[in-house]
């Protein structure tokens, strides 16, 4: 559920889930690291749960002790609040917020280019008539347009396109193996349905459930991602 690319003394992380934090130590992807960006997608456990610990680490722990290292980049409404309850205050952090209407340029993050895209996930319980608040995102890597879809159970009308004329190089998304209606998350199925043979060596298949058949999707020409090993 998390992603990360690691250049020098720079770490941009996609989300720091549950066990984010514990894998970040425990396969040494924070040494040498003097600065974090960290992009959240939502605030589902899976996602966000290990963020705290993460934001720690960094105030005491990287550079100058109790000086800021990390940046979060999100679209959350009750990140700062949500943070506070868990005693991890804005002091220990800086934040940066998207704007909510999803438009304007790529950011620049380091040697990167980041865009917000707005996706859905499921509907909230408290307003069905809208879904849980996610994001996706557009990036820039290394000269590589890459789309990264966080949490959806569809992908964009406008990113399908560009993904049909070619504009993406890699293409991450979120699939599972059920098919329900209702689902969170896209179903292999229906990602079968949309994306044609020829171009299914560009889409990497991730977060994906424990009864995920990852032999039938390299078969049917689908890349899945890989979990980091120590």
């Amino acid at each position: 559920t998390s992603s990360y690319i690691k250049k020098g003394g720079h770490l941009l992380l996609i989300d720091c889930g549950s066990d984010g934090f514990t894998n970040l130590i425990e396969k040494n992807i924070l040494k040498d690291v003097s600065e974090v960006d960290v992009l959240l997608t939502h605030m589902h456990p899976d996602h966000f749960g290990s963020l705290g610990d993460l934001i720690f680490y960094t105030y005491f722990k990287m550079g100058t002790s109790q000086v800021p290292s990390i940046t979060i980049h999100h679209k959350s409404k009750n990140l700062i609040k949500t943070l506070e309850t868990l005693g991890v205050y804005s002091s220990m952090y800086f934040e940066s917020k998207f704007s909510s209407e999803f438009k304007g340029n790529h950011r620049r993050i380091r040697d990167y280019f980041v865009k917000p895209v707005k996706v859905e996930h499921y509907p909230s319980p408290l307003d069905l008539d809208n879904p849980f608040e996610t994001i996706g995102f557009e990036l820039v890597v290394n000269n590589k347009n890459i789309y990264y879809s966080g949490d959806s159970h569809s992908i964009p009308n406008q990113i399908l396109n560009s993904f049909s004329n070619l504009e993406f190089d890699e293409f991450y998304q979120d699939t599972c193996s059920l098919d329900y209606q209702g689902n969170p998350h896209l179903s292999y199925k229906k990602l079968k349905e949309i994306i044609p043979s020829q171009l299914r060596e560009l889409i990497f298949i991730m977060h994906i459930d424990e009864s995920f058949d990852i032999n039938q999707a390299e078969n049917d020409g689908f890349k899945v991602v890989e979990k980091i090993q120590r």
